[in-house]
Formats: C-alpha cells, structure tokens, sequence
C-alpha cells in the first residue's frame, strides 16, 4: 500500500490513503453521510479529467464527532478496551529510521530491530551507501516486509521475523518498492521500475504486468490485494483489477477510472475498496468503491498530509501515516499515537 519508498534522508515521502468502515450510505467511524452529491462533476475550465466511474449515489461524508471524549490528535492516545483492535503495531521511526514494535495502549516502544547505520560516514569509496528502512508491512504469518531507499533507485525489500534483527547483510531480501500482499500469505506482489511482479510468500518471481517492456511504458503500481488471486494496481487516475489466478500471466479484469489521481488503496472489512484520490497534495479525497461493478458510493476528505494507511486483520481500524502524527480510526472512534513515524502496520 506504498508508493515509492516513503520517508528516507533526502527522500520525498508518498501519498496513501484514509477509509475507516464505512457502508454504501453511512460512513462507520469515520463520519457521518452528509449529502448526496456527484463527485465527478468539475469547475468550469478545470483542466483535470472527471470521473466515468458510476457515481449517481455518491455520498459525501465528514470526520466522526465523538462527542465528550473528544481525542486529542496532539498527543498519544490508546484505543482502550475495543474487542477487537489489535494490542501493537510496527512502525519505523523518523528518528534514526529503526524497525519497532509498539504498544498501542500505552505507546512505549516494546522492541526495536534496528535499522541501517544512519549515524553518517558512508560513502562509495568505502563501500557503504547511504540507506535507511522507510516502509512496514505485516504480513498474515507475522512476518515483516520492509523496504530501504535510495540505492538502487528500484529499492530494496527485506523479509524478517518478529524477533529478528534487522540485518541487510543477511535477510531475505531482493528488489522492489510498494510491497504488497494477499490475505493468505500466498502471494505477494511489488514495483520494479514501472512494472508489477507477482511472487509468492518467499518473494520469488512467478510473473509480470505487462509482460513485456513497452517503447512507451505506463508506471504501474501494486496497491493492494483483494483476494487470494486479485490485485490491484494504479495507472496515473485508474485503478486496473488483475486477476493472477495464473500468476505468470496476470490479465486484466477491471479498470475503473476516477476523477484524480490514484495514489494508494486499501480493502476494507465488506470488502469495499478505498482508494486515495486526488492531485498533487491538496484535495486530498478518500472514494469508496465496490470493485465488481466499479461503483463509486462514498467520498470523504482526509488529510492534505497523508500518504500510508494499514487495516488490522479485522478490515475495522485503519493506521494512517501523514507527515506529521500516526493515527487510527475505527468502531466509530479515533485517535492519534503521536509523532515520531514514517510508516506502521498492525
């Protein structure tokens, strides 16, 4: 659910997005349905495209109020005592870019795994690049994918167990940005300079979107999975459904078109998609949308800031990553943990 690597000394961060539980008319958690309004129509003059998506039902909706225990989006907050929300997350931090493991009542750090040297005095003549681990994912099995910037520009990812240190030398590891992977374990999919590889669990090649390189290539982006053998992918304001059943030969099983630009998506608990859209890093809006029909039923704003979202295993409390707190909603509530992170997953 990345795009590119996100935050590394020098590095420009990506843009992701925010959804929490919301229904085709009412917006669980994070708001509350509003009006009933048509998202693709534009100002006259606007240069960008509008959407051809079906949005005759859209709904547009606002951040939960949640009444007298209004949280604080200043300073760390614990779920509390939800059912179902998980008890950590893993995050890496801003500071020294390390791989952690975080209590989510409390906020204290409960493990850290470390990260590149960041301390400085490297350099090509001494063999040693600048480099520094900037995106989390947790996969079914417990297992941790990170990834590094900034050589080679492709990336690197990392495949580590909850209690192994982080290690470059040693790790799993191969090359490729925007890690994803499906809900099984199964498989997993990533960029490579505009491409997508299918892999499997171990993060070994089974296939390529588009099969062969084009003279004219589009950049293509793997977002998220919706089952065991969907993926989907962004191309510039389009989402493109790749069924990957025969994962050497991905075809294409939807497109959907949609008013800005795609910049991250995620599956909720329904098994709605919620992608971020919008341009550049204003407007920042998230659509939600059934992924067979290609219906748009709900929009909500999020925060210009943005850029990486992670649901729990429960698809009902969502991470969101901006550039300057980490923070969660979901059940109806929300909250923040505060500064210090670049990206999380749970």
């Amino acid at each position: 659910m990345k795009f590119m690597s996100q935050v590394a000394p020098a590095i420009v961060c990506s843009l992701a997005l925010v959804a929490c539980g919301a229904g085709s008319d009412s917006v669980d958690g994070v708001g509350t349905v509003t009006s009933t309004v048509d998202r693709a129509a534009t100002s006259s003059g606007d240069p960008r495209p509008t959407s051809n998506t079906d949005q005759s039902a859209t709904t547009e909706s606002t951040m939960a109020d949640v009444g007298d225990s209004t949280i604080p989006t200043t300073q760390q907050q614990g779920i509390g005592d939800q059912d179902r929300a998980p008890s950590t997350f893993w995050a890496i931090t801003n500071s020294g870019y390390e791989l952690v493991q975080v209590d989510v009542d409390s906020g204290d750090r409960l493990a850290n795994l470390g990260g590149w040297d960041t301390s400085g005095g490297c350099s090509p003549d001494n063999g040693c690049l600048d480099q520094a681990i900037d995106s989390v994912t947790v996969g079914p099995d417990g297992r941790l994918w990170v990834t590094d910037c900034c050589e080679p520009a492709v990336g690197n990812w990392y495949v580590l167990d909850p209690g192994e240190r982080f290690d470059p030398m040693s790790a799993e590891r191969g090359y490729g940005l925007d890690v994803s992977l499906s809900p099984d374990g199964g498989r997993s999919a990533r960029g490579e300079l505009g491409s997508v590889t299918i892999a499997d669990q171990r993060g070994a090649a089974l296939g390529r979107f588009p099969p062969e390189e084009s003279d004219d290539p589009v950049w293509f982006r793997p977002l998220t999975w919706l089952d065991e053998h969907r993926l989907v992918v962004a191309e510039g304001a389009r989402l493109v459904i790749l069924d990957a059943a025969v994962a050497r030969e991905p075809i294409v099983a939807r497109e959907i078109d949609l008013s800005g630009q795609v910049w991250d998506a995620a599956v909720r608990a329904d098994g709605l998609l919620v992608a971020l859209v919008g341009w550049e890093e204003t407007d920042l809006q998230g659509q939600v949308i059934d992924p067979d029909s290609g219906r748009l039923s709900t929009t909500f704003d999020l925060p210009d800031d943005a850029y990486e979202i992670d649901y729990d295993p429960s698809g009902t409390y969502l991470l969101v990553t901006t550039s300057t707190d980490l923070r969660w909603f979901g059940a109806g509530d929300e909250g923040t943990f505060g500064p210090g992170y670049v990206s999380a997953s749970w």
